[in-house]
């Protein structure tokens, strides 16, 4: 029940406002925390260790940042931004504290006394594209609380909005290769959104196998490929880890190789890429998915990147489908392009979800 409020409540207890919006600007990464200064030193380590986690592409980074604002004043300069945050406790006398108190209706306020809710969210309060937060519980030490306990819930909120709007952005842009689309749902029975600057590196019926590429700039590369087995009787024997890798590893000893063919792309054979190897269950897009991210290399040490795989099981088609993205971007933070890729991913459809 307490859960079940929790997400309720987000979408209802914020004091009304005008519809007219602009559209939301500043960096996806970026958290703009209003937050009085006192409260700050004192919950500084467990508010960066929710948002700060680090990823490892395979340098360490981490997707977000949090900027501390110590004057409610400079509200009227940042309130177009995509994210922001409010966090504050209810025996809080700042100013702050005192302009929270008056965006939330005064029903989150009594959830909040009694301890049944401490984390409000509502989309598109001042800008479209945006996501405002407020973080707020009775006193410091039921804060602290949330913060250790519910860190995941809260970092997934900003995750979870800025990988939406990196979805809506790939479906907006409107320069999709659509004849790869058709040619892919014709020959495939399954599609996914090829956008402007990838093309079709290698397709094979009899491999089961599709490689998409995309090289802007030249040395930013990101690798899509699509691999599926058919006629799979009993799938969920198939969907552990260590077939999940050998699996991998036989599909890209074979198609991810270096040009004069001397080395090709492998996982989990070293300390370090076992180490950053993480497997979750999740859904995607309606299935019952095994997400896997992790880093690869070639097997000679010469590079290497970030990966993100789903496995899945459609009951239709009585498919396993092995769908994988891979950056290999030297030069450049890759956080971002991890949520890009896998945003990506999220397009796949079969052609029995695109019939209805």
């Amino acid at each position: 029940m307490k859960r079940f409020l929790f997400f309720f409540i987000v979408s209802i207890l914020f004091m009304s406002c005008s519809q007219l919006k602009p559209k939301a600007t500043g960096d996806e990464t970026e958290i703009i925390t209003y937050v009085d200064s006192s409260l700050y030193s004192q919950i500084e380590q467990p508010l960066k260790s929710t948002f700060q986690r680090l990823i490892y592409t395979p340098q360490p980074e981490s997707l977000f940042t949090i900027l501390p604002e110590f004057q409610i004043y400079s509200i009227d300069k940042l309130k177009r931004r995509k994210n922001l945050m409010f966090v504050t406790t209810l025996d809080d006398k700042s100013e702050i504290a005192g302009y929270v108190l008056n965006l939330l209706d005064p029903k989150a306020k009594e959830l909040v006394e009694i301890d049944s809710a401490y984390f409000f969210i509502k989309k598109n309060l001042w800008s479209k594209g945006q996501i405002v937060c407020v973080l707020i519980s009775k006193d410091k030490e039921t804060l602290l609380k949330h913060l250790t306990k519910d860190r995941n819930e809260i970092y997934m909120a900003f995750r979870g909005d800025f990988f939406n709007r990196e979805i809506e952005s790939i479906y907006s842009e409107g320069y999709n290769k659509k004849n790869i689309e058709k040619y892919l749902l014709e020959k495939y029975g399954w599609t996914i959104f090829v956008q402007h600057d990838y093309y079709l590196v290698k397709d094979s019926a009899q491999e089961r196998f599709v490689w998409l590429r995309r090289r802007t700039p030249e040395d930013m590369e990101r690798f899509i490929f699509v691999h599926w087995i058919d006629s799979v009787e009993n799938p969920y024997r198939l969907l552990n880890q260590v077939w999940i890798v050998e699996k991998r590893n036989e599909i890209t000893q074979k198609f991810y190789r270096t040009t004069n063919d001397d080395a090709y792309v492998i996982i989990a054979d070293d300390p370090e890429s076992i180490k950053h190897l993480y497997f979750f269950p999740v859904n995607f897009n309606g299935r019952y998915a095994i997400r896997v991210q992790g880093l690869w290399r070639f097997n000679d040490f010469t590079g290497g990147g970030p990966f993100v795989s789903y496995i899945f099981y459609d009951e239709k088609q009585k498919r396993i489908y092995f769908i994988d993205g891979s950056i290999f971007a030297p030069r450049y933070e890759k956080k971002k392009l991890i949520i890009q890729i896998d945003a990506l991913l999220h397009t796949f459809k079969t052609a029995s979800e695109i019939e209805g």
